[in-house]
């Protein structure tokens, strides 16, 4: 295929790109006016995709589109997607969504996105995949799968497109770790279609789950806390009303959530449905590749004893 003019891929790619803009909130405390902004992705004549983050718990927010300003409704958000679509009543220029599966890495990206706010058309910064499939932590949200860029990134370019040198849309960029130069991640542009197609059709997002937070357990961690295994998942966390809670992996149940002093005590999962978990990340994995509804049997080791706990994966929202 004959490359492209780059010149010409950006200008147009430019046009799909939004800035959003939260309704601002006044902090009567010390005078000042509280503003989130992002990007935006144009992903169908009427709808677009950003971060959740930017947006919060926003019903209507700012577009600002070719100088423009639009009023934008918030249809959906979802923390753990990180994604939100937005709908506006004007007709705007859709953007090419590619495939992310055929994302290599070494290959060449562009990153476009309104990054501080700064009026006038989006930014363009460059750089190359620097890998695939990484797993972030952000706040309480673990998301996995994720393409990292060395890309420069900066507050405000979240929600806006990682594109290819043809104006495929390959991700949307999402997370920057503070204080490390060239290490950005974008949400794969397949999550993305996935959650736009769940919104579309059911007016929500989900992914299967068992409601179970954790920490990948290394050798180096069964050796000081005496674990009882050199791989799988520490639990840390079981969340109320969920199927994990119910299967009893509870502070009532047979894996009891101790205080940080008694850690050694806590219970860990170390294979599902007989296969060996690794870590944290493949145990996700797992569970996603599941369908809602269905049963499985997670290995649970604790002080020693192990156990078997029939578990039915839930819906994680």
């Amino acid at each position: 295929m004959e490359k492209p003019d780059i010149f010409d891929t950006i200008t147009k790619s430019m046009k799909s790109v939004v800035s959003v803009q939260s309704e601002p909130q006044s902090n009567f405390l010390n005078g000042k006016v509280n503003l989130r902004r992002g990007s935006g992705i144009v992903v169908d004549k009427n709808s677009i995709v950003t971060n959740a983050h930017i947006i919060k718990k926003a019903e209507m927010v700012h577009i600002v589109h070719d100088s423009e300003i639009l009023n934008g409704k918030v249809v959906n958000s979802s923390k753990i997607a990180d994604l939100a679509l937005i709908k506006v009543e004007e007709t705007l220029p859709a953007s090419k969504l590619g495939n992310s599966y055929n994302v290599r890495i070494g290959q060449t990206i562009y990153l476009l996105g309104n990054p501080f706010g700064l009026r006038g058309d989006p930014t363009v910064s460059s750089g190359i995949i620097s890998s695939l499939k990484r797993s972030i932590r952000v706040d309480s949200n673990f998301m996995i799968d994720m393409i990292q860029t060395d890309a420069h990134l900066n507050p405000g370019n979240s929600g806006g497109p990682l594109i290819d040198v043809y104006g495929n849309v390959l991700g949307v960029t999402t997370a920057l770790i503070p204080n490390a130069q060239g290490i950005g991640f974008s949400i794969p542009i397949n999550t993305v279609k996935d959650y736009i197609s769940q919104v579309f059709s059911k007016g929500m997002y989900s992914i299967p789950g068992i409601g179970i937070d954790g920490v990948t357990i290394t050798p180096g961690m069964n050796r000081l806390y005496d674990l009882g295994s050199d791989h799988g998942v520490l639990i840390t966390k079981v969340f109320k009303g969920s199927p994990a809670y119910e299967a009893g992996l509870s502070k009532r149940g047979w894996l009891s959530l101790l205080s940080f002093d008694e850690f050694p005590k806590f219970g860990s999962i170390i294979s599902f449905n007989g296969r060996k978990v690794p870590g944290f990340e493949e145990l996700l994995r797992m569970i996603r590749g599941c369908v809602v509804g269905s049963r499985v049997k997670l290995g649970l080791l604790k002080n020693g004893t192990e156990k078997d706990v029939d578990i039915k994966i839930g819906e994680l929202y």
